[in-house]
């Protein structure tokens, strides 16, 4: 897993952390810039939660919210998610490796 991804223009660090509950697997800080992820699940877990994190930081660098029509909100987030994938092959490397 590399230290950090590149969000829209936007630097991201990754934190393996045990410091999250049980339940939850990881969380976004935008104002800090941080995606927490938590250390306690399985490798392909792992991935899918950090992938579900980073959807959580372009929602919000572009301007997406839950009132947003479905259509919107999913354009945006795959545009964002492919510039991501683009701009971190090191992360891209990780995410689809097993």
């Amino acid at each position: 897993m590399p230290p950090n991804v590149k969000i829209i223009g936007q630097l991201y660090r990754l934190n393996l952390t045990r410091d999250l509950g049980d339940e939850e697997l990881g969380r976004c800080e935008t104002s800090h810039q941080v995606i927490h992820l938590n250390i306690r699940q399985g490798d392909d877990s792992l991935r899918d939660t950090c992938l579900h994190e980073i959807l959580h930081a372009i929602h919000y660098l572009t301007g997406c919210d839950d009132d947003d029509p479905e259509e919107r909100f999913t354009s945006m987030g795959a545009t964002g998610l492919r510039l991501v994938l683009m701009e971190n092959p090191e992360l891209t490397d990780w995410i689809l490796s097993r």
